[in-house]
């Protein structure tokens, strides 16, 4: 049972920091792909072993006709077989399933990040997992922070030109984001009935460290309410002070670090990243776009829906001529007179305001949206299916804990960031992960034959 413990504890640490050193320029062969694998792999092993530990020699039949699962467990599996069937009637079976060689976020994907929430409702060496989360956390603001200001420690094995740092080993700047709003308000809820040692300061400040290098506009604005809901919750209790110096800190710091990172690198010859303006209206304009292609795709499709990772096939087929070309300027960054030519994902442009003449791509894998991305994805049966999980595990936790608000904190800036972004193989599986723990922590005031 230790080695049990320990595997569920040192694989975060593996899952966040493991690559393979090769590629030609892609970062999906570097990270995506490799840590699509080592999540297979871990819930197979983890599954066989966990079925292995619980059944104690009872033939596996035996063990399944006596095994008890709740109803919302049921419902999973009913979301489950639904995607797989979204999968096998989509239009594209193949990327629907497994995803598309650029993100891998296909049906599989998302049954592998549920099996993996259900094996760590069995984590119960908390000690270890929060010095691994800490550890982890710790480790990956380093990484930020170098890159950062200008340093390139990972750029010999994980390298693409279409890189935005700091990366780390997540791929992408607005993906690091969202890992960072992950990690943010976790130590709130595991410390809640701890003393605060240096593993909570070490956790804490790192993540948001990362969260304001990383200048990703829906995690800050996640991590922001999530501040605001635990100064609200402890500020009921009489402990209003930490919270607030928290909030405060970190409202000056996604404007102060970039800033100096930008100084830094620029004193000692370096070049820094070009951190995000939380000012610019582009992306929200752009995103606007994707979920009006996405609810008009799904109106067509509405039971089925169209199925993962096709979305970038579909996108400019259900806008408007005009709404496409204003896509492909918001994207582009290009001056509203623009004149863009396109067919389907392909464009050539002519600013000559902005002096850009170009021909090119753009694949949007995802509605940026994760309620229209299910819409889309797996049409309104599926958004049912996903939405009722929410609200029944919701409603669960907030009978059976006392620490609902504070769970809320910690597993709400993600919720928010995916209101703007989208699953991705470097991040999701570690809040699928984080959410497991919590519900292990929070169901021993649960009946315990019942698995959540």
């Amino acid at each position: 049972m230790k080695a049990f413990q320990f595997l569920l504890a040192s694989f975060i640490p593996v899952l966040s920091f493991f690559f393979l050193p090769f590629s030609q320029g892609r970062i999906q062969n570097n990270v995506y792909s490799p840590k699509f694998y080592l999540l297979l792999g871990f819930v197979l092993l983890v599954s066989l072993w966990k079925i292995s530990l619980n059944s104690q020699g009872v033939p596996l039949v035996s063990y399944f006709k006596i095994l008890r699962l709740s109803r919302i467990v049921w419902l999973v599996i009913s979301y489950f077989l639904w995607i797989v069937v979204s999968s096998a009637q989509s239009f594209m079976p193949g990327y629907a399933w497994l995803g598309s060689n650029d993100l891998q976020v296909g049906s599989l994907f998302l049954i592998l990040c549920y099996i993996t929430a259900i094996l760590y409702l069995s984590a119960i060496e908390m000690n270890w997992l929060i010095r691994s989360l800490a550890f982890t956390t710790g480790a990956m603001a380093i990484i930020a922070l170098l890159e950062a200001i200008g340093f390139r420690p990972l750029w010999t094995w994980i390298h693409s030109d279409h890189m935005i740092f700091p990366a780390a080993t997540v791929g992408h700047r607005q993906h690091l984001g969202g890992w960072f709003a992950i990690m943010s308000l976790a130590p709130v809820y595991f410390y809640r009935n701890r003393v605060k040692d240096r593993w909570f300061w070490l956790w804490l400040t790192s993540s948001l460290l990362g969260l304001s290098l990383a200048t990703t506009s829906a995690a800050t604005l996640g991590v922001g309410v999530g501040l605001l809901l635990w100064l609200a919750t402890d500020g009921k209790r009489g402990r209003w002070q930490l919270p607030l110096i928290v909030f405060a800190a970190f409202t000056v710091g996604i404007f102060a670090v970039p800033r100096v990172v930008t100084l830094t690198s620029q004193m000692i010859g370096l070049t820094p990243p070009v951190f995000k303006d939380y000012g610019s209206a582009y992306t929200l304009k752009a995103r606007k776009l994707l979920w009006k292609s996405a609810w008009n795709a799904a109106l067509e499709r509405p039971f089925f829906g169209w199925g993962d990772e096709t979305f970038a096939y579909q996108v400019f087929e259900h806008l408007s001529p005009d709404d496409a070309r204003n896509l492909f300027r918001y994207e582009l960054n290009l001056s509203p007179d623009a004149q863009v030519s396109y067919g389907g994902f392909t464009y050539y442009v002519d600013d000559d305001e902005k002096n850009i003449h170009s021909t090119g791509s753009i694949l949007y894998h995802r509605a940026h949206n994760i309620i229209m991305d299910e819409l889309y994805s797996h049409g309104f049966t599926g958004l049912s299916l996903f939405l009722v999980i929410i609200f029944s595990l919701s409603w669960k936790i907030y009978r059976t804990s006392g620490d609902f608000w504070l769970i809320t904190a910690c597993l709400l800036p993600y919720a928010i960031y995916l209101l703007a972004w989208f699953y991705v193989p470097t991040v999701t599986p570690l809040y699928f992960i984080l959410a497991g723990i919590v519900l292990a922590n929070r169901t021993k005031l649960s009946r315990p034959k019942e698995v959540v």
